[in-house]
């Protein structure tokens, strides 16, 4: 509920709730959440300080802020404290420091070094700069300010132009952000002009979409994301070639967390269309805003020359980069922008094609588990690939770890092949002596009788048999449970007709976690054997369950093993990407748990 909602139609009574969290709280007036903060025993605010302030119709609205600043108005200052300002300043405050919605550290290098004391934790790409990838700066040279209309017409229409380009050739989601509101609607009816001339566009425009093609002003935009943004800047010299320094909700208090905001939305590629560059703005120590407003485009005007790695004068880091580049490679020390860094990205024929990371030297995380663990994941997803060199070995050893590290290069070592006199393949599903008997360490499915689901239906409709299909077969996936549904009822096929009544009859008080429903039971998950369910519709914490005892009966045995005698019990021959995918996820879960230890490629029991 929004505060308003609470003040208006919760009883006024303390101790209400135990728990009262505030999301986006940076938006939340102070006064405005102390009638649900005093309902709770207990309270967690969470939003950015860095990001918008709170607005309010009566002391700051978007159209005063975001058009009337643009000429002689003068700008006022307003107590624009939230609820988060104020916590901040009293109470314990816990950081999240990992960035997730960036798929390139250009993104978002410039709001960590601006804003946030370079303590975000973002992850090198392997793949290099080039156009809609990262930041890409549009320069209208013709590109006039307009006074009268406060808008760049010329810019809008190229700005129209881009995101029609991008429907005809991109099936990445799109959105625009404008400084000025009256810039954001001269866009948007561009658009509109051209909708109705080729109406095959309008698709992508429906709201129902999960990201439709969006066009907003710099106060409206916070908490949306798209694959790619593009930003207008509009201001700039009239036809009289002046340019008076104005930037709108910039000038105005706040006006740099506007700017963070906009320059963040984007995870793949930001396209900053200007009719100005950076040094067409004068500095103004008054304004943090229009400070950094001026940083940032020169950023994106020198991103493709912007230094990321630092050099290094580690004697392991030295004499490994000598043998490498004596085989005809590229080795960057220290590669990225954040205390994430790739110690060694090495490049061939002009990409990046493997990150060599070193025991005990990376930073960025005082947590060992993070380290070893999320390492290898996040820079995989990245596009690299991973190779971890242990110091001990290139001591003891180096002519073999190099000519390892060679084939990781070619993309032909053989990863766990110095381990096979570690490695267990192991298969139990069954006891030797009673084939009918599944292993006392899993579970059986327990499928809904079909009689008493024809009883649930008669007695009260769907909405009995859904709640009581979910009592017995807790956890289940939302789609397995429709397919539940049509075997229970006899239905040849799924048909719409059917999912609407399952959606419209869905019990109210109902626990989904992601894309599973419980009996509000969500403990002592176990693995449950002989059902017909498709790895996908079988839940996290089975998986990690049936993981866990693998391990427990074989200590020490590979991963490769441990998956493929999962799968196999499943009642699948192979371990397929898919299914390696869910699989790792749940064994990712079993490490952060600390149930399970991985060591080089073998999994053991955690003593």
């Amino acid at each position: 509920m929004s505060p308003l909602s609470v003040s208006t139609y919760l009883a006024s009574e303390l101790n209400m709730f135990d728990v009262v969290i505030f999301d986006e709280a940076s938006q939340i007036f102070a006064c405005d959440a102390f009638g649900s903060i005093y309902r709770g025993k207990q309270c967690i605010v969470i939003g950015d300080t860095k990001q918008m302030p709170p607005t309010s119709f009566f002391q700051a609205s978007a159209e005063t802020i975001g058009s009337q600043v643009d000429d002689d108005v003068q700008e006022e200052e307003y107590d624009l404290d939230s609820i988060l300002d104020k916590a901040s300043e009293t109470f314990e405050t816990k950081g999240l420091k990992w960035h997730y919605r960036s798929r390139t550290e250009e993104l978002i290098v410039f709001s960590n070094k601006s804003f946030y004391d370079s303590n975000l934790i973002t992850i090198p790409q392997s793949k290099k700069h080039e156009k809609g990838f990262g930041i890409d700066y549009y320069y209208i040279e013709d590109g006039l300010y307009d006074a009268g209309s406060r808008t760049n017409p010329m810019e809008a229409q190229k700005i129209c132009d881009m995101v029609f380009d991008h429907l005809d050739t991109s099936d990445e989601s799109v959105g625009v952000v404008a400084f000025s509101n009256v810039q954001a609607e001269l866009i948007q009816s561009l658009i509109e002009k051209r909708l109705k001339k080729e109406p095959k566009y309008e698709k992508f425009f429906d709201p129902e979409l999960e990201e439709p093609v969006f066009v907003k002003n710099l106060e409206s935009v916070q908490g949306d994301e798209r694959d790619r943004i593009i930003f207008s800047i509009c201001y700039g010299f009239n036809k009289d070639g002046k340019f008076y320094q104005r930037f709108g909700p910039l000038n105005a208090s706040g006006g740099e967390r506007r700017l963070n905001v906009a320059i963040t939305r984007a995870k793949i590629n930001v396209s900053v269309v200007a009719s100005i560059k950076y040094s067409d703005i004068r500095d103004n120590p008054d304004s943090l805003g229009v400070t950094k407003l001026k940083e940032y485009l020169k950023f994106a005007e020198n991103v493709k020359d912007d230094k990321n790695y630092e050099e290094d004068d580690s004697g392991t880091i030295k004499a490994l980069t000598e043998k490498i580049e004596e085989l005809g490679y590229e080795v960057i020390p220290n590669y990225g922008y954040s205390s994430f860094k790739v110690d060694m990205a090495i490049k061939k024929d002009d990409e990046y094609v493997l990150a060599i990371m070193i025991d005990g030297k990376n930073n960025y995380s005082t947590n060992l588990s993070d380290n070893y663990r999320l390492e290898r994941m996040l820079l995989e997803r990245q596009g690299w690939r991973y190779y971890k060199l242990f110091t001990t070995s290139w001591i003891n050893d180096p002519e073999v770890e190099l000519e390892r590290i060679h084939q990781a290069i070619e993309g032909t070592l053989v990863e766990g092949e110095n381990y096979e006199s570690n490695t267990k393949e192991i298969s139990f599903i069954r006891r030797e002596d009673n084939d009918d008997i599944i292993d006392t360490s899993f579970a059986v499915y327990d499928y809904l009788d079909r009689n008493i689901a024809k009883k649930s239906f008669q007695a009260g409709g769907m909405q009995q048999l859904l709640k009581e299909l979910i009592r017995v077969e807790t956890p289940i996936h939302k789609e397995y449970l429709v397919k539940r549904v049509q075997e229970l009822l006899g239905y040849e096929k799924i048909t719409n007709d059917l999912r609407q009544s399952i959606n419209d009859s869905l019990p109210e008080r109902l626990l989904k976690i992601g894309d599973f429903y419980f009996n509000f039971k969500v403990s002592d998950i176990r693995l449950r054997l002989e059902s017909n369910r498709d790895i996908q519709y079988i839940h996290t914490d089975e998986l990690a369950d049936g993981i866990y005892n693998v391990v427990v009966k074989n200590n020490g045995v590979s991963e490769s093993g441990a998956f493929k005698t999962v799968v196999n019990m499943l009642g699948a021959d192979k371990v397929t990407a898919q299914s390696k995918k869910l699989l790792t996820e749940a064994l990712e879960h079993l490490i952060l748990d600390h149930k399970i230890k991985k060591q080089k490629d073998n999994l053991f029991i955690t003593k």
